[in-house]
Protein backbone atom coordinates (compact mmCIF):
# COMPACT_ATOMS: atom_id res chain seq x y z
CA UNK A 1 0.00 0.00 0.00
CA UNK A 2 2.71 2.48 0.99
CA UNK A 3 4.95 1.84 -1.98
CA UNK A 4 2.34 1.22 -4.70
CA UNK A 5 -0.32 3.80 -3.83
CA UNK A 6 1.37 6.33 -1.57
CA UNK A 7 4.72 6.28 -3.45
CA UNK A 8 6.65 5.99 -0.18
CA UNK A 9 10.21 4.74 -0.59
CA UNK A 10 10.77 1.52 1.35
CA UNK A 11 14.28 1.56 2.77
CA UNK A 12 14.11 -1.87 4.36
CA UNK A 13 11.99 -4.57 5.99
CA UNK A 14 13.37 -7.33 8.23
CA UNK A 15 12.11 -10.44 9.95
CA UNK A 16 13.50 -12.16 13.02
CA UNK A 17 12.02 -15.19 14.79
CA UNK A 18 12.37 -14.37 18.45
CA UNK A 19 9.86 -16.89 19.78
CA UNK A 20 12.25 -19.76 20.39
CA UNK A 21 12.87 -21.84 23.56
CA UNK A 22 16.62 -21.32 23.53
CA UNK A 23 16.97 -17.60 23.86
CA UNK A 24 20.78 -17.79 23.96
CA UNK A 25 21.01 -18.85 20.28
CA UNK A 26 21.73 -16.03 17.82
CA UNK A 27 18.65 -14.91 15.89
CA UNK A 28 19.42 -13.85 12.30
CA UNK A 29 17.70 -10.82 10.85
CA UNK A 30 16.24 -11.74 7.46
CA UNK A 31 16.09 -8.94 4.86
CA UNK A 32 12.63 -9.10 3.28
CA UNK A 33 13.14 -6.21 0.86
CA UNK A 34 14.29 -8.40 -2.08
CA UNK A 35 11.08 -10.42 -1.75
CA UNK A 36 8.99 -7.26 -1.66
CA UNK A 37 10.93 -5.87 -4.62
CA UNK A 38 10.27 -9.08 -6.50
CA UNK A 39 6.53 -8.42 -6.29
CA UNK A 40 7.09 -5.04 -7.95
CA UNK A 41 9.20 -6.66 -10.65
CA UNK A 42 6.51 -9.22 -11.36
CA UNK A 43 4.01 -6.39 -11.57
CA UNK A 44 6.28 -4.49 -13.97
CA UNK A 45 6.68 -7.56 -16.15
CA UNK A 46 2.92 -8.17 -16.12
CA UNK A 47 2.26 -4.57 -17.22
CA UNK A 48 4.84 -5.01 -19.97
CA UNK A 49 3.22 -8.18 -21.27
CA UNK A 50 -0.29 -6.73 -21.10
CA UNK A 51 0.35 -3.24 -22.47
CA UNK A 52 3.85 -3.22 -23.96
CA UNK A 53 4.92 -0.48 -21.54
CA UNK A 54 8.28 -0.80 -19.81
CA UNK A 55 7.77 2.34 -17.73
CA UNK A 56 7.21 0.44 -14.39
CA UNK A 57 10.45 -1.52 -14.98
CA UNK A 58 12.32 1.69 -15.79
CA UNK A 59 11.02 3.28 -12.59
CA UNK A 60 12.20 0.33 -10.48
CA UNK A 61 15.71 0.52 -11.92
CA UNK A 62 15.67 4.31 -11.57
CA UNK A 63 15.04 4.00 -7.83
CA UNK A 64 18.00 1.68 -7.45
CA UNK A 65 20.20 3.98 -9.51
CA UNK A 66 19.25 6.96 -7.31
CA UNK A 67 19.97 4.92 -4.16
CA UNK A 68 23.44 4.05 -5.45
CA UNK A 69 24.09 7.70 -6.28
CA UNK A 70 23.19 8.71 -2.74
CA UNK A 71 25.43 6.01 -1.29
CA UNK A 72 28.27 7.09 -3.55
CA UNK A 73 27.97 10.69 -2.43
CA UNK A 74 27.77 9.63 1.24
CA UNK A 75 30.94 7.57 0.73
CA UNK A 76 32.89 10.52 -0.60
CA UNK A 77 31.85 10.02 -4.25
CA UNK A 78 32.89 6.39 -4.33
CA UNK A 79 33.92 5.59 -7.94
CA UNK A 80 32.72 2.00 -7.92
CA UNK A 81 29.27 2.97 -6.66
CA UNK A 82 29.00 5.68 -9.34
CA UNK A 83 29.98 3.15 -12.03
CA UNK A 84 27.29 0.75 -10.85
CA UNK A 85 24.77 3.59 -10.93
CA UNK A 86 25.88 4.57 -14.46
CA UNK A 87 25.34 0.99 -15.63
CA UNK A 88 21.80 1.07 -14.27
CA UNK A 89 21.25 4.49 -15.87
CA UNK A 90 21.80 2.94 -19.30
CA UNK A 91 19.00 0.45 -18.61
CA UNK A 92 16.72 3.25 -17.39
CA UNK A 93 17.30 5.17 -20.64
CA UNK A 94 16.70 2.12 -22.83
CA UNK A 95 13.54 1.09 -21.00
CA UNK A 96 12.29 4.66 -21.34
CA UNK A 97 12.96 4.55 -25.09
CA UNK A 98 11.14 1.24 -25.34
CA UNK A 99 8.09 2.63 -23.52
CA UNK A 100 8.03 5.71 -25.78
CA UNK A 101 8.41 3.77 -29.05
CA UNK A 102 5.79 1.19 -28.06
CA UNK A 103 3.23 3.80 -26.99
CA UNK A 104 3.88 5.85 -30.14
CA UNK A 105 3.63 3.00 -32.66
CA UNK A 106 7.21 3.36 -33.96
CA UNK A 107 8.23 -0.13 -35.16
CA UNK A 108 11.80 0.65 -36.22
CA UNK A 109 12.69 2.64 -33.09
CA UNK A 110 11.06 -0.08 -31.00
CA UNK A 111 12.95 -2.80 -32.85
CA UNK A 112 16.25 -1.03 -32.30
CA UNK A 113 15.90 -0.60 -28.53
CA UNK A 114 14.37 -4.10 -28.17
CA UNK A 115 17.47 -5.48 -29.92
CA UNK A 116 19.72 -3.71 -27.41
CA UNK A 117 17.70 -4.86 -24.41
CA UNK A 118 17.50 -8.44 -25.68
CA UNK A 119 21.28 -8.48 -26.10
CA UNK A 120 22.08 -6.82 -22.74
CA UNK A 121 19.33 -7.48 -20.24
CA UNK A 122 20.63 -10.94 -19.37
CA UNK A 123 23.66 -9.14 -17.90
CA UNK A 124 21.31 -7.30 -15.56
CA UNK A 125 21.07 -10.44 -13.41
CA UNK A 126 24.82 -10.15 -12.86
CA UNK A 127 24.63 -6.62 -11.45
CA UNK A 128 24.43 -5.88 -7.74
CA UNK A 129 20.74 -5.09 -8.14
CA UNK A 130 20.12 -8.31 -10.03
CA UNK A 131 21.95 -10.46 -7.50
CA UNK A 132 19.74 -9.06 -4.75
CA UNK A 133 16.58 -10.19 -6.56
CA UNK A 134 15.18 -13.71 -6.18
CA UNK A 135 14.50 -15.32 -9.57
CA UNK A 136 16.55 -12.65 -11.38
CA UNK A 137 17.47 -15.09 -14.15
CA UNK A 138 13.80 -16.02 -14.64
CA UNK A 139 12.83 -12.35 -14.85
CA UNK A 140 15.52 -11.72 -17.45
CA UNK A 141 14.39 -14.74 -19.49
CA UNK A 142 10.75 -13.65 -19.43
CA UNK A 143 11.64 -10.17 -20.62
CA UNK A 144 14.01 -11.49 -23.27
CA UNK A 145 11.27 -13.76 -24.66
CA UNK A 146 8.81 -10.87 -24.98
CA UNK A 147 11.28 -8.29 -26.34
CA UNK A 148 12.78 -10.67 -28.89
CA UNK A 149 9.41 -10.89 -30.66
CA UNK A 150 9.66 -7.27 -31.82
CA UNK A 151 13.45 -6.81 -31.88
CA UNK A 152 15.28 -6.14 -35.12
CA UNK A 153 16.97 -9.23 -36.48
CA UNK A 154 20.38 -7.51 -36.61
CA UNK A 155 21.89 -4.63 -34.74
CA UNK A 156 21.56 -1.46 -36.86
CA UNK A 157 24.69 0.25 -38.05
CA UNK A 158 26.21 2.95 -35.87
CA UNK A 159 27.42 4.90 -38.92
CA UNK A 160 25.28 7.62 -40.43
CA UNK A 161 21.50 7.24 -40.27
CA UNK A 162 20.98 3.86 -38.60
CA UNK A 163 17.65 3.37 -40.39
CA UNK A 164 19.45 3.16 -43.74
CA UNK A 165 20.97 -0.14 -42.60
CA UNK A 166 17.56 -1.80 -42.16
CA UNK A 167 16.45 -3.89 -45.11
CA UNK A 168 12.84 -4.30 -46.18
CA UNK A 169 12.53 -8.05 -46.50
CA UNK A 170 10.12 -10.79 -45.46
CA UNK A 171 11.59 -11.03 -41.96
CA UNK A 172 11.14 -7.30 -41.35
CA UNK A 173 7.55 -7.41 -42.58
CA UNK A 174 6.81 -10.33 -40.29
CA UNK A 175 8.39 -8.56 -37.32
CA UNK A 176 6.16 -5.53 -37.90
CA UNK A 177 3.16 -7.83 -38.40
CA UNK A 178 3.81 -9.29 -34.94
CA UNK A 179 3.70 -5.80 -33.47
CA UNK A 180 0.47 -4.98 -35.30
CA UNK A 181 -1.13 -8.14 -33.92
CA UNK A 182 -0.01 -7.21 -30.42
CA UNK A 183 -1.57 -3.76 -30.73
CA UNK A 184 -4.86 -5.32 -31.82
CA UNK A 185 -4.77 -7.95 -29.07
CA UNK A 186 -4.12 -5.25 -26.46
CA UNK A 187 -7.00 -3.21 -27.94
CA UNK A 188 -4.66 -0.39 -28.91
CA UNK A 189 -6.62 0.01 -32.11
CA UNK A 190 -5.41 3.46 -33.17
CA UNK A 191 -1.79 2.24 -33.14
CA UNK A 192 -2.65 -1.03 -34.88
CA UNK A 193 -4.65 0.67 -37.64
CA UNK A 194 -2.02 3.34 -38.26
CA UNK A 195 0.85 0.87 -38.43
CA UNK A 196 -1.15 -1.55 -40.58
CA UNK A 197 -1.71 1.19 -43.15
CA UNK A 198 2.04 1.83 -43.36
CA UNK A 199 2.66 -1.93 -43.47
CA UNK A 200 0.50 -2.29 -46.59
CA UNK A 201 2.55 0.41 -48.36
CA UNK A 202 5.79 -1.34 -47.35
CA UNK A 203 4.38 -4.68 -48.47
CA UNK A 204 3.54 -3.24 -51.89
CA UNK A 205 7.07 -1.84 -52.18
CA UNK A 206 8.49 -5.23 -51.23
CA UNK A 207 6.26 -7.03 -53.72
CA UNK A 208 7.28 -4.56 -56.40
CA UNK A 209 10.97 -5.00 -55.62
CA UNK A 210 10.58 -8.76 -55.24
CA UNK A 211 9.09 -9.45 -58.66
CA UNK A 212 12.43 -10.17 -60.28
CA UNK A 213 13.01 -12.89 -57.68
CA UNK A 214 9.50 -14.29 -57.88
CA UNK A 215 8.11 -17.10 -59.98
CA UNK A 216 4.66 -15.68 -60.63
CA UNK A 217 4.30 -15.29 -56.88
CA UNK A 218 3.83 -19.04 -56.37
CA UNK A 219 5.68 -21.46 -54.14
CA UNK A 220 8.10 -23.73 -55.98
CA UNK A 221 7.85 -27.44 -55.45
CA UNK A 222 10.78 -29.19 -53.79
CA UNK A 223 12.13 -32.68 -54.27
CA UNK A 224 10.15 -34.06 -51.34
CA UNK A 225 6.87 -32.82 -52.79
CA UNK A 226 6.42 -30.11 -50.16
CA UNK A 227 6.24 -26.46 -51.16
CA UNK A 228 9.58 -24.79 -50.61
CA UNK A 229 10.09 -21.20 -49.58
CA UNK A 230 8.79 -18.77 -52.19
CA UNK A 231 11.75 -17.07 -53.95
CA UNK A 232 9.93 -13.76 -53.48
CA UNK A 233 10.47 -14.08 -49.73
CA UNK A 234 14.22 -14.05 -50.30
CA UNK A 235 14.05 -10.64 -51.99
CA UNK A 236 15.13 -7.41 -50.36
CA UNK A 237 14.21 -3.83 -51.19
CA UNK A 238 17.01 -1.24 -51.15
CA UNK A 239 18.10 -0.58 -47.58
CA UNK A 240 18.34 3.17 -48.06
CA UNK A 241 15.25 3.86 -50.18
CA UNK A 242 12.18 2.15 -48.77
CA UNK A 243 11.77 4.73 -46.00
CA UNK A 244 12.21 7.68 -48.35
CA UNK A 245 9.03 9.75 -48.67
CA UNK A 246 9.55 10.13 -52.41
CA UNK A 247 9.68 6.34 -52.77
CA UNK A 248 6.66 5.60 -50.59
CA UNK A 249 4.40 8.33 -51.92
CA UNK A 250 3.82 6.81 -55.41
CA UNK A 251 2.62 3.56 -53.81
CA UNK A 252 0.31 5.46 -51.47
CA UNK A 253 -0.96 7.48 -54.43
CA UNK A 254 -1.55 4.31 -56.43
CA UNK A 255 -3.53 2.81 -53.56
CA UNK A 256 -5.59 5.99 -53.43
CA UNK A 257 -6.40 5.72 -57.12
CA UNK A 258 -7.34 2.06 -56.67
CA UNK A 259 -9.58 3.00 -53.75
CA UNK A 260 -11.52 5.34 -56.05
CA UNK A 261 -12.46 2.35 -58.21
CA UNK A 262 -14.45 0.89 -55.34
CA UNK A 263 -16.31 4.14 -54.81
CA UNK A 264 -16.85 5.09 -58.47
CA UNK A 265 -19.13 2.77 -60.45
CA UNK A 266 -18.28 4.47 -63.75
CA UNK A 267 -14.56 3.98 -63.10
CA UNK A 268 -15.05 0.28 -62.24
CA UNK A 269 -16.63 -0.26 -65.63
CA UNK A 270 -13.33 0.61 -67.35
CA UNK A 271 -11.45 -2.30 -65.78
CA UNK A 272 -12.43 -5.92 -65.29
CA UNK A 273 -11.62 -6.45 -61.61
CA UNK A 274 -11.61 -9.94 -60.15
CA UNK A 275 -13.48 -10.65 -56.93
CA UNK A 276 -10.16 -11.01 -55.09
CA UNK A 277 -8.98 -7.63 -56.37
CA UNK A 278 -12.23 -6.02 -55.26
CA UNK A 279 -11.77 -7.53 -51.77
CA UNK A 280 -8.30 -6.03 -51.53
CA UNK A 281 -9.56 -2.60 -52.60
CA UNK A 282 -12.46 -2.75 -50.14
CA UNK A 283 -9.99 -3.71 -47.40
CA UNK A 284 -7.79 -0.72 -48.23
CA UNK A 285 -10.80 1.60 -48.34
CA UNK A 286 -12.00 0.40 -44.93
CA UNK A 287 -8.51 0.65 -43.45
CA UNK A 288 -7.29 3.97 -44.83
CA UNK A 289 -10.58 5.85 -45.02
CA UNK A 290 -13.07 4.48 -42.52
CA UNK A 291 -10.90 3.14 -39.67
CA UNK A 292 -7.93 5.47 -39.91
CA UNK A 293 -10.09 8.58 -39.96
CA UNK A 294 -12.30 7.19 -37.20
CA UNK A 295 -9.43 6.63 -34.78
CA UNK A 296 -6.99 9.34 -35.75
CA UNK A 297 -9.56 12.13 -35.52
CA UNK A 298 -10.07 10.96 -31.92
CA UNK A 299 -13.85 11.05 -32.04
CA UNK A 300 -14.02 14.68 -33.18
CA UNK A 301 -16.99 13.91 -35.41
CA UNK A 302 -20.74 13.87 -35.06
CA UNK A 303 -20.87 10.06 -35.08
CA UNK A 304 -20.57 8.41 -31.69
CA UNK A 305 -17.87 5.75 -31.21
CA UNK A 306 -18.54 3.88 -27.97
CA UNK A 307 -17.54 0.42 -29.23
CA UNK A 308 -15.07 -0.81 -31.86
CA UNK A 309 -16.56 -0.19 -35.33
CA UNK A 310 -17.81 -3.28 -37.21
CA UNK A 311 -15.34 -2.64 -40.04
CA UNK A 312 -12.51 -3.40 -37.62
CA UNK A 313 -13.44 -7.10 -37.57
CA UNK A 314 -13.57 -7.18 -41.38
CA UNK A 315 -10.13 -5.58 -41.64
CA UNK A 316 -8.63 -7.93 -39.06
CA UNK A 317 -9.99 -11.01 -40.83
CA UNK A 318 -8.52 -9.92 -44.15
CA UNK A 319 -5.27 -8.99 -42.41
CA UNK A 320 -4.76 -12.60 -41.34
CA UNK A 321 -4.44 -13.59 -45.01
CA UNK A 322 -2.48 -10.52 -46.05
CA UNK A 323 0.26 -10.92 -43.43
CA UNK A 324 0.88 -14.47 -44.67
CA UNK A 325 1.36 -13.07 -48.19
CA UNK A 326 -1.53 -15.14 -49.53
CA UNK A 327 -2.88 -12.21 -51.55
CA UNK A 328 -1.67 -10.51 -54.70
CA UNK A 329 -2.20 -6.77 -55.18
CA UNK A 330 -4.51 -5.79 -58.06
CA UNK A 331 -2.81 -6.12 -61.42
CA UNK A 332 -4.06 -2.84 -62.84
CA UNK A 333 -1.84 -1.00 -65.25
CA UNK A 334 -0.68 2.37 -64.09
CA UNK A 335 -1.03 5.48 -66.23
CA UNK A 336 0.90 5.52 -69.49
CA UNK A 337 0.25 8.97 -70.93
CA UNK A 338 1.20 12.57 -70.33
CA UNK A 339 -2.07 14.44 -70.47
CA UNK A 340 -2.32 18.17 -71.18
CA UNK A 341 -5.39 20.04 -69.92
CA UNK A 342 -5.73 23.34 -71.73
CA UNK A 343 -8.56 25.87 -72.02
CA UNK A 344 -8.55 27.41 -75.48
CA UNK A 345 -9.67 30.95 -76.16
CA UNK A 346 -9.41 33.06 -79.28
CA UNK A 347 -5.60 33.43 -79.20
CA UNK A 348 -4.25 30.23 -80.79
CA UNK A 349 -0.69 31.00 -79.72
CA UNK A 350 -1.47 30.02 -76.13
CA UNK A 351 -2.54 26.53 -77.15
CA UNK A 352 0.36 26.27 -79.60
CA UNK A 353 3.00 26.99 -76.96
CA UNK A 354 1.27 24.85 -74.36
CA UNK A 355 1.58 21.89 -76.73
CA UNK A 356 5.17 22.74 -77.63
CA UNK A 357 6.25 23.00 -74.00
CA UNK A 358 4.28 20.02 -72.65
CA UNK A 359 4.66 17.58 -75.58
CA UNK A 360 1.59 15.60 -74.45
CA UNK A 361 0.40 12.20 -75.60
CA UNK A 362 -3.20 13.23 -75.03
CA UNK A 363 -5.00 16.56 -74.73
CA UNK A 364 -8.19 17.51 -72.94
CA UNK A 365 -9.11 20.66 -74.88
CA UNK A 366 -11.64 22.88 -73.08
CA UNK A 367 -13.06 24.99 -75.87
CA UNK A 368 -16.11 26.76 -77.26
CA UNK A 369 -17.81 26.26 -80.58
CA UNK A 370 -15.90 29.29 -81.83
CA UNK A 371 -12.44 28.25 -80.61
CA UNK A 372 -12.72 24.53 -81.44
CA UNK A 373 -11.63 24.85 -85.11
CA UNK A 374 -8.26 26.29 -84.08
CA UNK A 375 -7.25 22.98 -82.45
CA UNK A 376 -6.51 21.18 -85.72
CA UNK A 377 -4.66 24.22 -87.11
CA UNK A 378 -2.44 24.42 -84.03
CA UNK A 379 -1.61 20.72 -84.02
CA UNK A 380 -0.72 20.87 -87.70
CA UNK A 381 1.70 23.70 -86.97
CA UNK A 382 3.32 21.84 -84.07
CA UNK A 383 3.77 18.70 -86.15
CA UNK A 384 2.59 16.55 -83.24
CA UNK A 385 -0.25 14.04 -83.30
CA UNK A 386 -1.60 13.62 -79.78
CA UNK A 387 -5.07 12.24 -79.16
CA UNK A 388 -7.53 15.04 -78.48
CA UNK A 389 -10.80 15.02 -76.56
CA UNK A 390 -12.77 18.21 -77.07
CA UNK A 391 -14.68 19.36 -73.98
CA UNK A 392 -16.83 21.91 -75.75
CA UNK A 393 -18.75 24.33 -73.54
CA UNK A 394 -21.96 26.00 -74.66
CA UNK A 395 -21.59 28.93 -72.25
CA UNK A 396 -17.93 29.73 -71.57
CA UNK A 397 -18.86 32.69 -69.34
CA UNK A 398 -21.29 31.07 -66.91
CA UNK A 399 -21.81 27.40 -67.74
CA UNK A 400 -20.83 25.88 -64.41
CA UNK A 401 -23.75 23.44 -64.71
CA UNK A 402 -21.88 21.88 -67.66
CA UNK A 403 -18.95 20.80 -65.44
CA UNK A 404 -20.23 17.43 -64.21
CA UNK A 405 -21.06 15.81 -67.59
CA UNK A 406 -17.80 17.10 -69.07
CA UNK A 407 -15.84 15.73 -66.10
CA UNK A 408 -17.55 12.35 -66.50
CA UNK A 409 -16.45 12.28 -70.13
CA UNK A 410 -12.86 13.14 -69.18
CA UNK A 411 -12.60 10.83 -66.14
CA UNK A 412 -11.17 7.83 -67.95
CA UNK A 413 -8.42 9.86 -69.58
CA UNK A 414 -7.54 11.33 -66.20
CA UNK A 415 -7.28 7.84 -64.73
CA UNK A 416 -5.19 6.49 -67.61
CA UNK A 417 -2.68 9.36 -67.47
CA UNK A 418 0.71 8.93 -65.83
CA UNK A 419 0.87 12.67 -65.16
CA UNK A 420 -1.33 15.67 -65.89
CA UNK A 421 0.03 19.03 -67.05
CA UNK A 422 -2.40 21.94 -66.82
CA UNK A 423 -1.98 25.21 -68.70
CA UNK A 424 -3.53 28.00 -66.64
CA UNK A 425 -3.33 30.62 -69.43
CA UNK A 426 -6.05 31.40 -71.96
CA UNK A 427 -9.82 31.07 -72.21
CA UNK A 428 -12.35 32.46 -69.74
CA UNK A 429 -12.54 32.27 -65.95
CA UNK A 430 -15.19 29.55 -66.13
CA UNK A 431 -13.01 27.48 -68.48
CA UNK A 432 -10.16 27.90 -66.00
CA UNK A 433 -12.44 26.73 -63.18
CA UNK A 434 -13.24 23.57 -65.15
CA UNK A 435 -9.55 22.84 -65.70
CA UNK A 436 -8.99 23.26 -61.94
CA UNK A 437 -11.82 20.81 -61.23
CA UNK A 438 -10.31 18.28 -63.64
CA UNK A 439 -6.89 18.68 -62.04
CA UNK A 440 -8.37 18.19 -58.56
CA UNK A 441 -10.27 15.08 -59.66
CA UNK A 442 -7.11 13.55 -61.12
CA UNK A 443 -5.13 14.29 -57.99
CA UNK A 444 -7.65 13.42 -55.28
CA UNK A 445 -9.66 10.62 -56.88
CA UNK A 446 -7.03 8.91 -59.03
CA UNK A 447 -3.82 9.87 -57.25
CA UNK A 448 -2.26 11.28 -60.40
CA UNK A 449 0.55 13.85 -60.11
CA UNK A 450 -0.52 17.20 -61.52
CA UNK A 451 1.64 20.13 -62.63
CA UNK A 452 0.41 23.60 -63.52
CA UNK A 453 2.06 26.35 -65.52
CA UNK A 454 1.47 29.79 -66.99
CA UNK A 455 2.63 31.09 -70.35
CA UNK A 456 4.20 34.55 -70.21
CA UNK A 457 4.02 36.87 -73.23
CA UNK A 458 4.87 40.47 -72.35
CA UNK A 459 3.57 41.97 -75.62
CA UNK A 460 0.34 43.94 -75.82
CA UNK A 461 -2.86 41.99 -76.51
CA UNK A 462 -3.22 43.37 -80.04
CA UNK A 463 0.36 42.36 -80.91
CA UNK A 464 -0.26 38.89 -79.44
CA UNK A 465 -3.14 38.45 -81.87
CA UNK A 466 -1.05 39.69 -84.81
CA UNK A 467 1.96 37.51 -83.95
CA UNK A 468 0.20 34.55 -82.41
CA UNK A 469 3.06 32.10 -82.94
CA UNK A 470 5.87 34.06 -81.32
CA UNK A 471 7.61 32.45 -78.38
CA UNK A 472 6.15 32.49 -74.87
CA UNK A 473 8.06 31.72 -71.66
CA UNK A 474 6.78 29.07 -69.29
CA UNK A 475 6.30 29.65 -65.56
CA UNK A 476 5.71 26.59 -63.41
CA UNK A 477 3.38 26.97 -60.44
CA UNK A 478 5.34 24.71 -58.12
CA UNK A 479 7.69 21.93 -59.09
CA UNK A 480 7.80 21.08 -62.82
CA UNK A 481 7.55 17.54 -64.18
CA UNK A 482 10.49 15.86 -65.82
CA UNK A 483 10.62 17.94 -68.97
CA UNK A 484 10.99 16.56 -72.45
CA UNK A 485 13.31 18.69 -74.63
CA UNK A 486 11.40 21.22 -76.72
CA UNK A 487 11.89 20.65 -80.42
CA UNK A 488 12.75 23.40 -82.89
CA UNK A 489 15.70 25.81 -83.03
CA UNK A 490 13.52 28.93 -82.96
CA UNK A 491 11.97 28.14 -79.58
CA UNK A 492 12.60 30.44 -76.63
CA UNK A 493 13.74 27.97 -73.95
CA UNK A 494 13.65 30.35 -70.99
CA UNK A 495 11.96 28.76 -68.00
CA UNK A 496 11.03 30.71 -64.88
CA UNK A 497 10.65 28.26 -61.99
Amino acid sequence: YLTAFREVELIGAWYCRLETENREDPKPLIDLKPTLDLAHWFHGLAVFRETGSTRPIANLIKREEERLRREAVSAGNDVQLHRRATTLEQYVDRFGQYAFASASGLPLELGKVARWLSDHFAKFAETETGRRLPLADELALQFFTEAERVALRDRPSRRGNWKNSIALDWDELQRQATLIDEYFEKEQYALGVGLLREWVISWLMWRSGARTASVAGDAVGSDDGKPSECPRRQATVSRSRWLDYGERKPFERWLGSMQSLVQDEAARAWIDLTEEELKFLRFWSQLSDSLRNTFHHHGMREESLEDPPPTLDDVRRYWQRLKRDEIDPPKIARGQYRLLVCHIGLTPGVFYWAVRHAEPDRILAICSERSSPTIDEVLERTGSQPEVMRLEMQDVFGGVDEFEPLMQRAARWLFEASEIVVCRTGGTSVMGALSSALSRRARESFGRPTYEFLLIDRDRTDRQREAAWQSAAIYWLGSPPQQKPIKGAAVDKEEIR
